[in-house]
This record gives C-alpha cells, structure tokens and sequence, in this order.
C-alpha cells in the first residue's frame, strides 16, 4: 500500500481531530476509522471532511478548488495559523479505495427516523405481500437494486449472482445512462456457460471478482476514468460494488451502484450503504431459504416440478423474443419400481438420490433440473443450445449414471451394489414445437421409445432413421 495512506492522509485526519475542528459526529467516524485501522479508507474521508471544512467555513481556503472532487487542496485555520495540505485523492495506478462497512461507523448524518422508517415500510410491502413474491429471488433482487437506487441517488445499478437460482446479471435503470451499451433493464443474459457474467457486462468482470473476495468491505471507483479503456462500464462517472455472501449454503452477490458523476459516493452516502447493508444480507437469506423451501424437492435435493415449470415458462417466452433455441429432456430411470419391490423403500430413495446428484454435477450450472415425478427428472439446456450440444449433453447424462453403481440397504438390513440406467428423451426449440405442451409431448414420446426400444438409450428427434 503506498505510504500516504497510512502516514500523510492518517496524520490528517488526526490533526483534524486534535485541533477541535470536528463535530461530534465526524469525530465519532475518525476515531472509528483510525481504531480499526482503515487505511485505504483515510484518503476518501480526508476529502470529504477537509472540503466540508471549507464549504463551512471553519477553514480558508488557501490553494485549489473545493468543487472540484479528488484534486489537491490547501485549507489555513487564522486562528492558529495552521495549514492543512491534502494530496490529490487517486494516482492512475490506484483507481479503487475499499470502503468499509461496519455499521459501528454511525448512522447516515441526513437521515431522519421517518425516513428510514418509510423506506423499511414500502420495500417490505411491495417484496413480502406474498409467499411466491418473497421466494421470488430474481424480483427481490431487482427490489434491491430500486432501493438502493434510491439511497444512494444514482439512475443505475446491477447485480452479479453466483451459487443463486437467480439470473447471473440483473439490471435496473441501465437507460438512464447514456453511452452505455449495458442492457436497459432485467436480467442480462449468460455469457457461455459462466455462470458469473453476461456477456454486455464482461467490462466489470475483474471488479466484480475483486468486490466479491472482499470482506465487510465495498469497493468504490471515484473515477472510471482511471480505468483501461476496456474495463470502462461508461467513459466517466463512478460506481461502487458492494459484496454480500452467505456460507451454506455457498452464494454470492456483488451490487453495482453506478452514476455519470465522479466521486459521488460521500460520506453520507455510503453511511447510508453501511446502514441497510445488513438488511439487504438479511432480505437475500430469507428469499433464498423460503425459495429453497417451495421449490427443492426434499429427497433429492434437486428443484421441484413447480420450479421446472415456471423457468420452462420464462425460457420459453425469452426465447421466442430473441430467437434463440433451447432444448427440453426428459429422463425415466429404467426398472425403478424393481429397486423399491426388490431392496425396500430405503433402496429405492437412495437411487433417486444418487442419479439426481449424478445429473446436476453433469450439468452446466445455467441449465436447470428437477425431479418431474416420482422417478422422472426433466432437464432444461440453457439458451442456446444446439442439435449437437443437446446431443452430447444427454449421451455424457446417460453413460454417467450408466458406470454410477448405487450402493443401497436391501431388505434383510445388509448393503449391495446396484446397476442403474436411464432412458432419456428430447426436444428442440422451435423445431420440434414453439409451445410448452408441442415440446413435452415431442420429448415424452421419445423417451417411451427409448424405453420401448431396449431402455439405457437417447431418443432424439434428429438422431432418428427415417420413417
């Protein structure tokens, strides 16, 4: 880190609280911030602090311009005759400061109980009126992402998911940011197979990725144009990310909170981050455990046939909008009533078990499984997706769980390994149907013909012999 973080910006910030100028408030923050040893944090607030100084005239200014963000400035107090030297904020090799967001740092100065009481009151009626609104994590997200719009008076923010039922990027008031090829608004579409980033957002991919390795930490860029050219999200202004993650089960979540304007991100504003960052955290645990609740399947740990259902529905209608194809299968797992009738009930649940972890592992994490029925699952390939994608991905399905071998309790309590295959059947969109019911039907009869046809096969309209 370079020197003046910790002598010259940290030795400001003293003299500041030495010489009495401070208020209560501010001299709260400072000694906060010196106690746990913010470093990096000390230019942002040096700023601030000597500007607003200035601006109240408890200080002259003596050299550069108090309008003008993160340039260098020269204060005089007359009545001691002391001077107060602030460096420029950022050199082009340190365009980020981490901003910590403890809330022991204090409330935000502006806000009033009302306020805050208001905010609360809207938010929570317009997420929690329901059930499947609460569990709705994508609409929760975007829920999110209006409010801190709101508190921190920016026209945009995005979110980067990872670990989450949700889309890998949402974003809301993208249009008000002219220049911007970002997407205007909802969710942005997955870049390959990544998980992480969409492909209109890769530019934000190295500091969504040092955001979210960060720990009670934002990370703000004062300026964009510091960056490289082709990191830039707009070619000036400033953003601020800011990570929130839970444990177990593993997920991740970095906001972006974007503006045209440099160095908006004053104290008060991010004391208003520090203030609801612990109830954002709060809000994605319960959405992510109440979704848990009504759309896992309970045995297999896999989504539920509602779930399946509705991202068929969304699927569906996104891809005629943008003209993409995606393909539907369908998996039956060969002679499963033989398990429960030969091994006992036990025997039969651990091969559900078995082959739904065998199926998810062999996925792309933007594909979608669920357990459909009582020993069928449906699998939903992410947009696009080919003839030859759909082909390849079923053929690894079926020869995964073929060389599987499932140790189960037979019914005289000992344990004996079993063989397990799968019959799997699929559909193209548009080419086998353009509706949700042309689709399955396509894709369920082809799994009775593989099933028909000897079991342990694939069954795909392109892959069969004319007539």
């Amino acid at each position: 880190m370079p020197e003046r973080y910790g002598t010259t910006y940290g030795e400001l910030l003293q003299k500041l609280l030495l010489d009495g100028l401070l208020d209560a408030q501010q001299a709260v923050l400072v000694k906060e911030m010196l106690r746990l040893g913010c470093r990096e944090s000390y230019p942002l607030l040096a700023h601030e602090l000597l500007r607003h100084l200035v601006r109240a005239g408890r200080l002259l200014l003596r050299d550069g311009a108090v309008d003008a963000p993160g340039e260098p400035l020269l204060a005089g107090d007359p009545r001691r005759g002391h001077l107060y030297r602030l460096p420029a904020l950022l050199t082009s090799d340190v365009p980020s400061i981490p901003v910590p967001l403890q809330p022991s740092l204090g409330p935000p100065p502006r806000f009033q109980d009302r306020e805050i009481a208001h905010l609360f009151e809207d938010q929570s009626r317009r997420l929690f009126s329901s059930v499947e609104q609460s569990s709705d994590l994508k609409g929760m997200i975007a829920g999110m992402l209006d409010l801190m719009r709101t508190l921190l008076e920016v026209p945009a923010a995005l979110c980067f998911t990872e670990n989450l039922p949700a889309p890998a990027g949402i974003a809301q008031g993208m249009e008000l940011l002219p220049g911007s090829d970002l997407p205007s608004t909802g969710p942005a579409d997955p870049a390959g197979g990544s998980p992480w980033l969409s492909e209109q957002t890769r530019r934000w991919h190295s500091w969504v990725i040092e955001a979210a390795r960060r720990h009670d930490q934002a990370l703000y860029l004062p300026d964009l144009g510091l960056l490289p050219e082709a990191e830039r999200p707009l070619s000036e202004g400033s953003a601020l990310l800011v990570p929130l993650r839970e444990r177990r089960p593993p997920w991740s979540v970095v906001l972006s909170l974007v503006t045209p304007k440099r160095f908006w991100f004053d104290a008060e504003r991010l004391a208003r981050l520090r203030f609801f960052a612990g109830h954002l955290q709060r809000q994605l645990n319960y959405a992510v455990a109440l979704q848990t609740a009504v759309s896992i399947d309970f045995l297999t740990r896999v989504h539920n046939r509602a779930f399946f259902e509705e991202q068929l529905r969304r699927t569906l209608a996104g891809s005629k909008r943008k003209g993409q194809t995606f393909a539907l299968l369908l998996i039956d797992i060969d002679d499963f009533k033989l398990f429960n009738s030969r091994h006992g009930y036990d025997a039969g649940d651990r091969v559900l078990r078995e082959v739904a972890d065998v199926v998810k592992r062999t996925l792309r994490t933007t594909d979608v499984i669920a357990r459909y029925g009582g020993e069928e699952f449906a699998v939903l390939l992410a947009p696009p997706t080919s003839p030859e994608e759909t082909t390849m991905v079923a053929e690894r399905l079926r020869l995964a769980t073929a060389n599987l071998g499932v140790r189960v309790p037979n019914l005289n309590g000992s344990m004996i390994d079993v063989g397990v295959t799968i019959s799997i059947g699929g559909a193209l969109f548009p080419e086998q149907g353009t509706t949700r019911d042309e689709i399955w039907s396509r894709a369920n009869q082809l799994v009775l013909d593989a099933k028909a046809g000897g079991k342990n096969q694939v069954r795909l309209p392109w892959s069969q012999p004319a007539g």
